[in-house]
Order: C-alpha cells, then structure tokens, then sequence
C-alpha cells in the first residue's frame, strides 16, 4: 500500500488529555488503513458514527475536545499494531492548526 505522507512513530506528543495533538488527517486515515480498520472500527472504539471519523481524516483539526483523547489514544493502538507488523510508524509533529 502506497501513502502520501509515510507515518512514522518515536513517540507521539503527548502532554494532557486537554493537550493532545492530533496528527494530520492524512495520517489518520493511512495509519488506519496501515492497521486494516475501517472507519466504522474506529468510530466504535471511539463511540461516534462512521461519518464523523470520515470527517476527521479529511480535515483539521479533528474531534473536539471530548472525543480527543479517545481517539487519540486509538489511533496510538493502530501505530502500534501497524509496528508490530513490522513497518516504521513516525507520528508526525503537530501544526498550530493541531494543538
């Protein structure tokens, strides 16, 4: 599978719950695809509809603030299944439009 940005991950950027840095929505949706999810896993693991993720992987900056941590946190689950696969993950550094 062929990506526009290859997703890399060191370690996301982490700080707080209020905090969290969402990467870019392209990334989002490679790193999903990367794990073999569709929106429809991620919607329920985060507890939102399928359009709603949709929307999430096309534009910045995501969800707000009360579904951030819980999709963050799940697509930190994907990188780690994706790495565990065997390919280099690199969460890419947040923009401004991000924090």
């Amino acid at each position: 599978m062929t990506i526009d940005a290859a997703p890399v991950v060191n370690g996301p950027p982490i700080t707080t719950p209020d905090g969290c840095k969402l990467p870019p929505p392209s990334f989002r949706r490679a790193l999903r695809e990367l794990a073999g999810r569709t929106q429809e896993d991620v919607a329920a693991e985060v507890g939102v509809s399928g359009a709603t993720v949709s929307l999430w992987e096309r534009r910045a900056p995501g969800p707000g603030r009360r579904n951030r941590s819980r999709y963050l946190l799940t697509l930190i689950k994907y990188a780690a299944e994706v790495r565990a696969m065997g390919l280099h993950v690199e969460w890419p550094h947040a923009t401004s439009q991000q924090k």
